[in-house]
């Protein structure tokens, strides 16, 4: 049972973060059926639907790529298998050649899954039904499906990028905070335990590492690509900029809470100023993961950061190994402030108040 219930919690998530994106899939899918019935009359234009959904089901990011790649995989399929019915007439053999044919000429333009698939069943639907109409109509359905996905990944429903990395932030920033929150308990209490656990949750959240560097590259993608990313271009540069050692201080937060666990598992007590620093340094990883963006955000996790490296420091009263802990605190104090740097135009007006 212990081991359901973070199942179902998982499931459940991956529901909520599908939901939005399948609801623009499945709304496009049936605009995309009606306007092919009704610009084109085709009866039963089943590809357009699926033009739609294959291009926008994904979510966010890169589904006007998608959209564009499909298109180009139906369209050489469609020639492809037109051409080879005209010139050896119909047959499995033909039906080999076409499906080949097509996937090649379209890796000579593009070399991905999705286009590589349309353009090789285009083909095969076109040789095997024994009527290049057929490919023509499908051809058609598969524009009226990919125009209304561009419609709504680039017009109605384009994602912003800053957003995007925002959010990825926030996935890796917030189980940093709460792990060195317990980590902060566990020195005050001299709880190993509690010390092991944040521990393990931090090595768990690793794989948000993976899913941030995604983001960085799809809003990179997003800002090329559309209308709303040319506009927030600048403050993606910038906020990218700031976020891209973001591993360096995950790792950071590994070494405290490593540290703190060997030094806890070993009995070794720390000071009241370590548990006070490493409580400190949660609640400035807690206020820049909130908004990363914000600019009085930034200033206070800076003054948080400026105030655990004066108060890290152990002294010269206790074991070595605090000193150990103390230096890795500082160290991910100093990662947090090159994460929350302010951007230069902030800095020039903070150092000349009274121009």
């Amino acid at each position: 049972m212990a081991s359901v219930v973070p199942f179902l919690r998982s499931a459940l998530g991956r529901v909520r973060t599908a939901a939005w994106p399948v609801a623009q899939a499945a709304v496009a899918g049936g605009v995309a059926w009606i306007l092919a019935v009704q610009l084109l009359d085709h009866p039963q234009p089943l590809f357009a639907p699926f033009a739609a959904i294959v291009s926008l089901a994904e979510g966010a990011g890169g589904r006007g790529g998608r959209a564009i790649k499909m298109i180009v995989g139906l369209t050489v399929g469609v020639v492809v298998g037109e051409l080879l019915v005209l010139l050896f007439g119909v047959g499995p053999l033909q039906v080999i050649l076409a499906a080949a044919v097509a996937m090649l000429t379209t890796a000579f333009f593009v070399f991905s899954p999705l286009p590589l698939i349309h353009a090789g069943v285009a083909a095969i639907i076109v040789v095997a039904t024994q009527s290049p109409e057929s490919g023509s109509g499908r051809l058609l359905d598969g524009l009226v499906g990919g125009g209304v996905a561009l419609f709504v990944s680039q017009v109605l429903f384009t994602p912003s990028p800053v957003s995007l990395l925002t959010n990825a932030v926030r996935e890796v920033l917030g189980p940093v905070a709460g792990s060195l929150r317990a980590i902060a308990r566990a020195l005050a209490d001299d709880d190993d335990e509690t010390a092991a656990d944040a521990l393990q949750r931090l090595r768990e959240n690793q794989d948000s590492l993976s899913d941030f560097a995604d983001a960085r590259e799809t809003s990179r993608g997003v800002a090329r690509r559309t209308l709303r990313g040319r506009r927030e271009a600048g403050r993606l540069e910038r906020l990218d900029a700031r976020l891209a050692e973001i591993d360096l201080l995950f790792a950071s937060a590994l070494l405290v809470a490593s540290g703190t666990h060997r030094l806890l598992d070993e009995r070794i007590s720390g000071p009241e100023s370590l548990h006070r620093a490493v409580d400190e340094l949660a609640r400035g990883v807690e206020a820049l993961a909130d908004d990363p963006e914000s600019t009085d955000a930034r200033r206070r996790t800076r003054d948080l950061a400026l105030e655990v490296e004066r108060t890290a420091a152990p002294g010269t009263d206790y074991h070595p190994r605090v000193g150990v802990v103390a230096d890795q605190v500082k160290l991910a104090a100093a990662d947090l402030l090159r994460v929350a740097a302010p951007d230069e135009p902030e800095s020039e007006s903070a150092e000349s108040p009274g121009k």
